[in-house]
């Protein structure tokens, strides 16, 4: 059997103190990038591009609920890259 992962000694709302400016941050970064290939001169060609569907999939990911390793699944998405 697998070890279980470490739970943080920290409350969530501690950890949300800790961690929410750097998360907000690269969230901003992120739609940001998202956005400047939205408007480059061949968005529609980005649309097919296997490394947008990657980051919109591992956005999603980021975004399912009950989700306690996202971190792993994003890094096996990406790997497939």
């Amino acid at each position: 059997m697998a070890p279980q992962p470490l739970g943080s000694p920290k409350s969530a709302p501690e950890l949300l103190d800790l961690y929410y400016l750097d998360a907000r941050c690269a969230i901003l970064e992120t739609a940001a990038a998202l956005d400047r290939v939205a408007r480059s001169r061949d968005a529609q060609g980005a649309a097919s591009d296997q490394r947008l569907k990657n980051l919109r999939a591992a956005l999603s990911v980021c975004l399912e609920d009950g989700l306690d390793n996202r971190v792993e699944k994003i890094l096996q998405l990406l790997s497939l890259e």
